[in-house]
């Protein structure tokens, strides 16, 4: 046999040599593996973020139209509000974020708090997600006066 200056022979050059030139099937199948879990991991991500942004919305809605109403009654400054519980909560005046939730309804109660001061709690209730959803609900409570005026 041959030898070069390293100590190899000749064939032991083509083998070494061979053997560095490409993968082996299951180094292959192993990086291909990874590869698709680093996929699906990032798919899951993207899939969570969407959903938790939704949410995040569908409550940011809901909040904004439990205020709303909270302000059509505090609008009616000088006008006796009546303890009462309102199941629709528009008869103070309109509410058009209201359309923007799934099956979203509102209602209303007011109670006296201190004798020219109503306590005034809203509700909203909706539907999120897809296929009927899950029921979601949100409470906002505030203080009006005889003038109208939040507290």
């Amino acid at each position: 046999m041959h030898r070069d200056g390293k100590g190899l022979s000749v064939m032991q050059r083509i083998r070494a040599r061979h053997r560095t030139r490409g993968f082996l099937l299951m180094e292959a199948m192993i990086a291909i593996f990874v590869g698709t879990l680093v996929l699906v991991s990032a798919i899951s991500l993207v899939t969570a973020g969407a959903v938790a942004a939704e949410a995040a919305r569908q409550n940011n809605i809901a909040t904004n139209c439990a205020r709303q109403i909270v302000e059509n009654v505090r609008l009616r400054r000088g006008a006796m509000l009546v303890n009462n519980t309102y199941t629709d909560a528009t008869v103070f005046g309109p509410v058009p974020q209201l359309s923007e939730l799934r099956s979203g309804s509102a209602s209303l109660t007011i109670t006296t708090w201190q004798s020219t001061i109503k306590s005034v709690v809203v509700t909203v209730n909706w539907r999120s997600g897809e296929r009927g959803g899950q029921a979601k609900k949100r409470v906002v409570a505030a203080l009006v006066g005889a003038r109208g005026v939040s507290l």
